[in-house]
């Protein structure tokens, strides 16, 4: 289902994707058709196709390689719930850093998963922000707390300095 949808909005939702299906002649159970909010449905309605992103950027970054060097990685989710971890990218990294036995944390904005055998760093539950913060603010604190809760894992590495001053949001 679309995440931030209610139980009430997704009959709504599905008929309007079936009546785009029919004036398109798409089928729109065809994986990946919700993806990006619909995005999917629209690169097939044009003729083309759908490659997971994930597996686009881990193609891209050779991230294997890295991951092969006992590596602490850090991924975000705008919202982590338990769709989170089937065939987005949270999961694809849970399943990568579990066969290659290295560590993972996630940040996210809001955390609706209780159970995560993964540290779970959310934007506004955990450090109480006040939503009149920046967004660059909540990030420095939970970037801060992620180095303090896991300096003996990161051990001697150099940490590249990290500016948030000039990021464009």
């Amino acid at each position: 289902p679309q995440k931030g949808a209610s139980k009430d909005d997704l009959p709504v939702l599905e008929l309007w994707m079936s009546e785009y299906a029919k004036m398109y002649s798409v089928d729109n159970t065809t994986e990946g058709c919700g993806a990006a909010g619909g995005i999917g449905f629209a690169v097939h309605v044009l003729g083309g196709t759908l490659e997971k992103g994930i597996d686009v950027i881990l193609n891209e970054l050779n991230l294997v390689k890295y991951l092969d060097q006992n590596t602490l990685l850090i991924t975000g989710e705008g919202k982590l719930d338990k769709t989170s971890f089937f065939g987005k990218v949270v999961g694809k990294l849970c399943d990568l850093t579990d066969l290659y036995k290295n560590d993972l944390i996630i940040v996210c904005g809001l955390n609706e998963v209780i159970d995560s055998k993964y540290p779970v760093y959310p934007l506004h539950e955990k450090f109480n922000a006040n939503y009149k913060e920046t967004v660059i603010d909540d990030l420095k604190r939970v970037f801060n707390k992620i180095v303090k809760d896991n300096l003996e894992k990161i051990g001697n590495v150099e940490l590249k300095k990290v500016s948030f001053d000039n990021l464009d949001y």
